[in-house]
């Protein structure tokens, strides 16, 4: 094996990992613009009124609680860190999973119903 062959033989393997990083890094992204979503979501249901009782209170559409703060979600760079957070950043990041598969399935129920 010449010297040439050896480097791009490395190369390839950088590279492979170099996508096991980029994969990662989108994964992240994606989870925290699913955070977004879900925020911006909750907040508007939050602001406009779905309905009023008998005695007139305004009720507000249902979401429920338990989104992480976003202060709470550790950058990348975080997780091999003494951070406080980082003890249950897991947990942070699939309640983001559910809340938004759920704010996305309000949405298509809501949407069926105008229809």
């Amino acid at each position: 094996m010449c010297i040439r062959d050896s480097i791009t033989a490395e190369s390839a393997a950088d590279f492979q990992q170099l996508s096991i990083f980029t994969e990662l890094q989108d994964a992240h992204s994606t989870l925290l613009d699913d955070y977004d979503y879900v925020a911006r979501t909750y907040e508007q249901y939050d602001r406009q009124v779905f309905d009023y009782c008998k005695e007139g209170l305004a009720h507000f559409r249902f979401h429920p609680d338990g989104l992480p703060d976003r202060d709470t979600l550790l950058p990348l760079a975080c997780f091999d860190s003494g951070s406080e957070h980082l003890q249950s950043a897991q947990r942070r990041y699939s309640q983001i999973i559910h809340h938004a598969a759920l704010a996305r399935l309000l949405e298509c129920v809501a949407a069926t119903g105008r229809g």
